[in-house]
């Protein structure tokens, strides 16, 4: 998706509806929020324009003129390009059995015309606040399965601490070398008592001059160091 020129840009939304008057509201309501919002009405398009813009939020009008829009709600969730976007219907609810099938199952939230600034703007940080979550997980779980299997094929022994020096990912190399299991070895630190590292003069080192001390709490990176 092409991207708003201002760095201020707080989401980029979709509009499927034929009626000028909720597009008008819409846009009343939201762009001075720094929303980025396009339009769209044309029925036999708008799975390759959402396929092409990757919205964070659509904005779906159930009095829709041009088709069905719980119709094209299920298609947009059973979409790999959109089914994680967040949806918010819009509309007269008349037809109740319809939206209660629709919600839980495809839309995410709905919103009864006419419009309110307020439940609008409300409504919709709650899903873009969602979405945006779900989004930076499912890329944190991503990094680090990467990183995760990147280690295990490194022939040197390698070891990952968190913040507070606890071992929380190894490979094989590093339990080989020091003796003890991939399980055995998560939640230890670095100066854990079946261990100890030596300076090549055989003294110990101490927690203000371990390598991965010092690097968890300047934040450097921490080269050339001979440890035994």
């Amino acid at each position: 998706m092409k991207k708003k020129s201002s760095e201020k840009n707080q989401g980029d939304f979709l509009v499927i509806s034929s009626d000028n008057i909720l597009k008008s509201d819409i846009a009343l309501f939201l762009e001075p929020s720094d929303y980025h919002i396009k339009y769209i009405n044309e029925g036999e398009i708008i799975l390759e324009k959402i396929d092409e813009e990757q919205p964070d939020l659509i904005l779906l009008d159930t009095n829709w003129h041009i088709g069905d829009s719980y119709g094209l709600c299920h298609k947009l969730k059973t979409n790999k390009f959109s089914k994680n976007i967040p949806i918010i219907l819009f509309g007269d609810f008349k037809e109740e059995d319809k939206l209660s099938s629709c919600l839980g199952k495809d839309a995410n939230d709905f919103i009864a015309t006419p419009l309110k600034k307020l439940e609008l703007l409300t409504r919709v940080k709650m899903q873009l606040a969602l979405y945006f979550a779900n989004r930076d997980n499912q890329r944190l779980v991503l990094n680090e399965a990467y990183h995760t299997a990147a280690i295990k094929v490194i022939k040197e022994g390698f070891v990952v601490h968190d913040k507070s020096d606890k071992i929380v990912s190894a490979n094989e190399a590093a339990a080989n070398i020091l003796g003890l299991t991939y399980n055995q070895l998560l939640g230890k630190d670095s100066f854990d008592p079946r261990w100890k590292a030596l300076h090549e003069d055989g003294s110990p080192f101490t927690p203000e001059e371990h390598p991965s001390m010092i690097s968890l709490r300047k934040c450097i990176s921490v080269n050339d160091v001979i440890m035994n």
